[in-house]
């Protein structure tokens, strides 16, 4: 019996800390990682600063991409390993890095033509929209090592194995204090390269981090006896089929906050450059918080996987309940942290009076915020784990894409509000969307239990 069916009978306590933990380790020292890169733009000037802020939409879209296609193939995976059907998560496994190396190529086409349109369309020009260019060109221009390490990940986190991505972002972090400022400002044989070099030194992190897990993915069995050798896998493509039907609906959910972050820029924007700086450190330290809840809906993901796989609806409901209180606990504390704290961990970033006193006025109102967000992680990753990923896509559009269409022109271009009204729309739609998610998921829970017991009713 393998390691990983025992995330269908180990204590499930025990388990979300062997899962989360490695994975909260790591997706901590993964916001670090920027908000390295956001000091040393800022150390560069306010412009540049703005332009890596401004370019936070545009990076969310590898985000949105690599977790949301990473979550869906975990989830066929789990499910596949929890039936106890190995030779079907290791086909999966193969087709999702294929399926990588392809998305990566279109990305890089479709990135490189249109990301400058892009940011003139968001109102940037001069420095600003230089910096901001030549940031996102270079990422753009290497694709792969954007996306394929989140993928290669999905064959790992399937088994419950985070610990190699953590070594990855924990390696990646230290890695990147020392590229950052010699990229950057050049020396030993290499020229100053200002923002360009920012991004240069990511993509070198992630070139190495990708190497590493493509390692550890061939270690752990999970693409077969062929190894790496792609051209001796057998291609199926109903795979590709049913991982596009899974993972294009958390794509599509997480593109939204991307597009909501295009939509807040735009706004945002029109109070000034440093507006812009603010949000986006603002949005850096908020991440800080939010890293262990992710971390827990990641271990949710592949528990609820594995246990919906095996039929134990007993263990899926446990896996939500814990999974919700531990999130839960670690935001409600992130919100004392940030009315206690949010003051001096702006001024950290910047000493610019108007970045300092938005991005605390921004904090402030998202301090309250953090908790609805443990019902939307956790119920999407229940959610996702039992293959049912439409309704999370469904609210992560209305949240994040068609209600701030329709409310922040209300607010912001017709009443003629601040600022802050943009801050008190987040709140009010991260509330309503994680009591939607409770109520569809606990539907969901009951719909496939039902029909769980009419299949075994109508076999005995």
């Amino acid at each position: 019996m393998h390691a990983d069916l025992q995330l269908t009978k180990a204590p499930i306590p025990r388990l979300f800390m062997q899962i989360a933990l490695p994975a909260a380790i790591g997706y901590f020292f993964n916001v670090m990682f920027n908000v390295v890169d956001s000091w040393f733009a800022a150390q560069i000037s306010t412009q540049a600063l703005a332009g890596l802020s401004l370019s936070f939409p545009l990076f969310f879209v590898f985000i949105a991409l690599g977790m949301g296609f990473s979550s869906g193939a975990a989830a066929l995976m789990g499910a596949a390993l929890g039936a106890n059907n190995r030779a079907r998560a290791i086909q999966i496994c193969q087709h999702v890095l294929l399926f990588g190396v392809v998305l990566s190529a279109l990305v890089s086409v479709l990135g490189l033509s249109f990301h400058r349109s892009i940011f003139i369309w968001l109102g940037a020009s001069g420095q600003y929209l230089d910096a901001a260019s030549d940031y996102m060109r270079s990422l753009y221009a290497a694709s792969a090592f954007m996306l394929l390490p989140a993928l290669l990940n999905a064959g790992l986190a399937a088994q419950g194995k985070t610990r190699y991505l953590r070594n990855v972002l924990v390696a990646g972090f230290f890695a990147n204090l020392l590229l950052d400022p010699w990229f950057i400002y050049g020396g030993f044989g290499l020229p100053a390269m200002g923002v360009t070099g920012v991004a240069l030194a990511t993509l070198t992190v992630n070139a190495c981090g990708t190497a590493y897990l493509l390692y550890q993915l061939k270690r752990s069995e999970m693409l077969g006896a062929a190894g790496v050798r792609f051209w001796r896998w057998q291609f199926d493509f109903s795979i590709v089929i049913d991982l596009l039907r899974q993972g294009l609906p958390t794509v599509l959910s997480m593109a939204s906050t991307g597009v909501f972050f295009f939509i807040a820029n735009k706004y945002i924007s029109a109070f000034g450059s440093e507006a812009v700086a603010a949000y986006g450190i603002g949005l850096r330290i908020e991440q800080l918080v939010l890293v262990s809840s992710m971390a827990v809906n990641h271990a949710t993901l592949s528990l609820v996987a594995n246990n919906f796989g095996a039929g134990d609806f007993a263990r899926v409901r446990e896996c939500r309940r814990v999974g919700l209180i531990i999130s839960g606990c670690i935001l409600c504390f992130g919100t004392v942290v940030l009315l206690a704290a949010g003051a001096p961990l702006i001024a950290f970033f910047s000493d610019d009076a108007k970045v300092i006193s938005i991005g605390i006025g921004y904090l402030m109102v998202e301090a309250f915020t953090l908790p609805a967000y443990a019902l939307i992680h956790n119920n999407g990753g229940v959610l996702q784990g039992l293959k049912r990923p439409t309704a999370v896509m469904w609210a992560g559009l209305m949240r994040a894409v068609i209600m701030p269409l329709v409310l922040l022109p209300l607010f912001i271009g017709y009443a003629g509000f601040g600022i802050t009204a943009i801050w008190w729309v987040v709140f009010a739609l991260a509330w309503s969307t994680g009591c939607v998610l409770m109520w569809v998921t606990e539907r969901t829970l009951n719909e496939e239990e039902k029909q769980s017991k009419s299949v075994d009713s109508k076999r005995g």
